[in-house]
């Protein structure tokens, strides 16, 4: 032993090497009691038999097994000779294999087969099978392929018995709009639901003080409806509707309700009453919104010390976007520091639009103010101007390069104008700058480069050819045209800037209908309207539209206005989605991987519960609808 528990004999594995293990059992085994005792294997340490124990296990045929034997007494039968501190060695036997008993009470034992454990039995002329199961003559039991078909095994004399089937009788309805309430695995109602089904809807989100409209749909015209509803928008903010029907011919009818203007963000409907025989009592949390929106607008946006500020005040209301000619509580001015310079009160707006003005001081704090209006809604609604002093530029610059252009372009045309506020040319040099906007990890840092400067003389305007070719077009969208014009004489700097969207396809979608859901049975159509991003004709292009593996070449007219309709036996019903690819025979790409344009995709709606007819007059503009049903 090393000192750290591990020991082991030296060995001629290697010269000066040792096998080194790790000893499985303990050194503190029990020693044997006496010589006249047997010992037998136990694993780790030796156990002993002593005394007068059985040593070993004797058989009824006299065979002797040591503790460990294990032997076959018969076919069906294995035995092990085990040892016990307070038996010895001793016997078990075990079945080495399970047998079952019949099918069914009425099968007829064939007796064990030689060189078998089980007993065999027969139950073919005795009993008849359905699904795996086995049913003795005269038995009854409902068909597992169809709950309605109630079976028996009859007997017949001269074969087997046979299954018979016949369709199970269900009762009537008590009355006819009853609706059966069933199980599963069950055909005929377990009990009848005869209270009348309705339908209420209303808008998902409502407009403080403007009508809603609360419609009821039953499936009979001859059911009496008797319901109120109370919509309570806060303390003591409260208002109410109520919607009865007696013998009118009609599916549905509805009744306007609305949230009072007080109300908070959330109000709650209350709805109580009667559909029939059905008893309705309901509460629903609802959506307020308060339409309005509030135009605050100057002459200008800098204002120098001593000028007039001139504004004007413009609210738009309701669904309808319509002008507001109530009363403003309150407008005043804030000055940077947040003190109020100005405030106005109580004003009176009969044209709808109301006009301010004020004069700023001579020696006013410079920077930024801020006009506010309270209105009525309780709402308050701003606009910022600044004050400062100001000289009016010598001169300006504009700059000129496409809005549009392909990644594979490898120049851009530019033109640099700089011209005097009385319109005459100015002179002087040019430089221009090219930067990518966007920043992709994958693609390394944002890239700048001066691509040339001009210390020439300019006359007023300057043309140029701008090389992107330090440029990874690929994973730009856009770049970003920076000039600084210098003046000849005085150095006086001015800036001018625009951008550049790079784009990738030649082409360009835009959706003029798609259904977005197809409904089995039917055919899917799609309209698109493609156009060429470098604004050439597009008639005359090809395009190919392939579904599935099922694929048609369009000729495209001026229009570019691609109409497809789709057979549905060609959309299938195995997917919940499938796309539709639009692809073209043009050489005329961007992308390295191929002709692919653009794809949509159609997604199934296989299960529909039902669907409903409105009459137009009943609901106007409303898209957003909330649904509860019995």
């Amino acid at each position: 032993n090393d000192g750290n528990g591990i020991t082991g004999p030296e060995t001629a594995s290697g010269a000066g090497m040792a096998d080194v293990f790790f000893a499985p059992c303990s050194a503190f085994c029990a020693e044997k009691p006496d010589e006249d005792c047997t010992a037998v294997d136990g694993g780790c340490c030796m156990n002993y038999i002593c005394g007068d124990l059985p040593r070993n296990c004797t058989t009824n045929d006299g065979l002797i097994y040591v503790v460990g034997d294990s032997w076959e007494e018969s076919k069906c039968r294995i035995c092990n000779c085990y040892y016990s501190s307070s038996s010895g060695a001793y016997e078990s036997c075990y079945r080495n294999s399970y047998c079952s008993g019949p099918p069914h009470k009425d099968c007829i034992s064939l007796g064990t087969p030689e060189n078998k454990c089980c007993e065999h039995f027969s139950c073919k002329d005795t009993t008849c099978q359905h699904f795996g199961r086995y049913y003795g003559i005269g038995d009854t039991w409902t068909s597992r392929a169809d709950p309605c078909q109630q079976c028996k095994c009859v007997k017949n004399s001269k074969n087997p018995p046979n299954i018979e089937c016949e369709a199970t009788k269900c009762p009537s309805p008590p009355q006819p709009y009853c609706r059966a309430i069933t199980y599963v695995d069950e055909c005929c109602a377990q009990s009848w639901d005869c209270t009348d089904d309705y339908l209420i809807t209303m808008a998902k989100k409502w407009v403080k003080g403007e009508a809603v409209p609360i419609c009821v749909f039953t499936t009979s015209s001859d059911v009496d409806i008797d319901l109120s509803f109370l919509i309570e928008g806060g303390t003591s903010v409260t208002s109410s509707a109520v919607l009865k029907k007696n013998g009118i011919s009609e599916f549905y009818t509805c009744v306007n309700a609305s949230v009072p203007v007080e109300a908070g963000r959330k109000a709650t409907l209350t709805i109580s009453g009667k559909v029939g025989e059905a008893s309705i009592s309901k509460s629903l949390d609802i959506l307020t919104a308060n339409v309005e929106k509030t135009f605050v607008q100057t002459d200008k946006f800098l204002y120098m010390p001593g000028q007039t500020v001139k504004f004007r005040i413009l609210t738009m209301i309701g669904t309808q976007i319509l002008v507001s000619y109530d009363d403003i509580p309150s407008v005043w001015i804030l000055a940077p520091t947040g003190s109020r310079l100005m405030q106005w009160t109580s004003l009176k707006n009969p044209q709808g639009i109301l006009h301010l003005e004020f004069s700023l001081a001579e020696e006013v704090e410079e920077g930024e103010y801020k006009i506010q209006v309270n209105t009525t809604g309780g709402k308050i609604s701003s606009q910022i101007f600044r004050v400062q002093e100001y000289v009016l530029p010598r001169f300006e610059v504009t700059v000129t390069a496409p809005a549009r252009v392909l990644s594979t372009i490898t120049e851009i045309p530019i033109q640099v104008c700089a011209k005097y506020t009385y319109g005459k040319p100015v002179k002087g040099s040019v430089t221009i700058m090219l930067e990518q906007k966007q920043y992709y990890y994958w693609y390394g840092e944002r890239k700048a480069i001066s691509v040339e400067t001009f210390n020439s003389s300019v006359n007023g305007c300057w043309n140029a050819l701008v090389s992107t070719k330090d440029f990874n077009n690929e994973y730009i969208s856009r770049l970003s045209v920076t000039t600084t014009f210098i003046e000849e004489g005085t150095n006086v700097e001015i800036n001018g800037t625009t951008s550049v969207t790079v784009v990738h396809n030649m082409y360009s979608f835009r959706e003029l209908s798609n259904e977005g859901y197809h409904k089995p049975g039917l055919p899917y159509s799609l309209k698109v309207k493609i156009t060429r991003e470098d604004g050439a004709d597009i008639a005359g292009e090809i395009i190919k539209t392939c579904v599935l593996s099922s694929c048609k070449k369009f000729t495209l007219d001026k229009s570019g206005i691609l109409d497809i309709i789709i057979p549905s036996h060609i959309l299938g019903i195995d997917s919940s989605y499938i796309t539709v690819d639009v692809t073209t025979t043009a050489e005329l790409w961007i992308w390295p991987s191929g002709q692919f344009l653009h794809k949509f995709w159609i997604i199934f709606c296989h299960n529909v519960l039902f669907s409903f007819k409105f009459k137009p007059s009943t609901f106007d503009a409303i898209r957003d609808t909330r649904l509860f049903s019995r």
